[in-house]
């Protein structure tokens, strides 16, 4: 696996992504990889690794490398425990992994008041843009609430990437939604929206349990925690559910909201068939039971 950086833009803000750039052509909007060649050469950036006693820039593999920039550009406060984690991944070393996970959370604290690299200049090509005539991405959630009221069967998408096995219906990406986009936690629960990506639940969950950590990146590739949202990781990896729940969360509620606007739970069989709507009886499950939900986050119970 090689990973890569890619850019990408949502309302005028720019967006990181860790990926396996062998997977980078299954992106339906266009995402720019940066070149780390280019990235390795800026200044910034080459003394992040530079220490009095060696110069670990040069020691490292290009994954290795990647993984440690990639923290770094993202120019917010990380958890050194996920650094930590994402590093060990890459060079199977964890005293080697923890010196380098401290040296760049200590750059990311000391450069928050700079302002941040000028990202454009380390593009080195554009991911190739697949066509999305077939998808609809709503503009609020008036929209995709309006599309569940006429009826036709839908499958929903929660990114830019997976690609969801079985009948063609209509597909809504609702990734930029914002009811699906939010987490929370507070006393009694922790809210997970589905379009998050599998990164941020993994820093949610393991915040409020390290011992979730080795379970979930065991589960979900290292080239795939960002590009996957929690939406798709629950259809890709149905062991999800059972890792979440036998680790210290009591139970897994999935929210939607139905056409009258109102939150509903979905039901058992509902749920394990999440991302169809309007969809009574098709080939996956003689005894499937249908919805007509619009599918928007988790609720752990603690």
């Amino acid at each position: 696996m090689k990973l890569a950086i890619s850019l990408y833009f949502r309302n005028n803000v720019p967006f990181l992504e860790l990926v396996d750039r062998d997977l980078s052509w299954k992106v339906k909007r266009s995402r720019k990889v940066l070149s780390l060649h280019k990235l390795t050469c800026n200044n910034s950036i080459a003394n992040l690794f530079r220490t009095e006693q060696e110069d670990l820039l040069t020691k490292l593999t290009d994954n290795q490398l990647t993984v440690a920039i990639y923290f770094y550009l993202k120019h917010v406060v990380p958890s050194q425990q996920i650094i930590r984690y994402w590093l060990f991944e890459t060079m199977d070393n964890e005293e080697h992994a923890i010196k380098i996970a401290n040296l760049v959370y200590e750059a990311v604290i000391n450069d928050l008041d700079q302002d941040p690299l000028e990202l454009e200049y380390f593009i080195e090509d554009y991911v190739a843009e697949s066509s999305n005539d077939d998808i609809i991405y709503p503009e609020d959630i008036s929209v995709a609430l309006d599309v569940v009221r006429k009826g036709g069967p839908i499958r929903w998408r929660f990114d830019d990437h997976f690609e969801y096995q079985g009948l063609v219906e209509s597909n809504i990406n609702i990734s930029d939604l914002k009811e699906t986009l939010f987490q929370i936690e507070d006393h009694s629960s922790l809210i997970v929206g589905l379009s998050n990506s599998a990164s941020s639940m993994i820093e949610l969950i393991t915040g409020y349990k390290t011992g979730y950590l080795e379970k979930l990146c065991n589960l979900i590739p290292i080239g795939l925690r960002d590009i996957y949202s929690v939406g798709s990781c629950l259809v890709a990896f149905p062991a999800l559910r059972d890792i979440i729940i036998t680790n210290g969360i009591k139970n897994i509620e999935l929210m939607g909201m139905d056409t009258n606007g109102i939150l509903r739970k979905y039901q058992k069989d509902q749920a394990q068939y999440f991302n169809y709507s309007n969809i009574k009886t098709n080939d996956i499950h003689e005894s499937f039971i249908g919805n007509s939900y619009l599918p928007l986050f988790l609720k752990l119970n603690k």
